[in-house]
């Protein structure tokens, strides 16, 4: 009988030497993913502050070289130098648009440290 009991306790003291490892490396998986979210989050806000105080005072700039342009203008020609900074100003908007399009669709994963650990983690536990 004691060598069962002394089994038991044996595979119970594993089970919680086990238990208590997962929690802990779950316990660190979550720290991390916490960390890189808090991260990820403080890099998007200054980004999209930098982005709407940029546009907004290229827009201001934009409009006063404008008026500016088409005033400097002969009167006959300020139908066509309207048309020209209209097309300009869509080309460059469609530049943006696509720069922005391309920079979001290369951008690495925000995750990834996670990720690879989680994939470490498997890969020892599952040879």
């Amino acid at each position: 009988m004691s060598d069962q009991q002394s089994a038991r306790e044996h595979h119970r003291g594993i089970a919680q030497r086990l238990a208590s490892n997962l929690a802990g490396l779950a316990h660190n998986h979550l720290s991390l993913f916490g960390l890189e979210l808090q991260d990820e989050k403080e890099r998007l806000v200054k980004v999209l502050i930098l982005v709407l105080v940029g546009a907004f005072v290229v827009w201001l700039g934009l409009a006063v070289l404008s008026v500016a342009l088409v005033w400097w203008v002969a009167e006959e020609w300020r139908w066509a130098a309207l048309l020209g900074v209209a097309i300009v100003y869509l080309a460059g908007g469609a530049f943006s648009l696509y720069t922005a399009w391309q920079t979001v669709v290369q951008a690495a994963h925000p995750f990834a440290h996670t990720l690879d650990e989680l994939r470490k983690d498997r890969e020892q536990f599952l040879p």
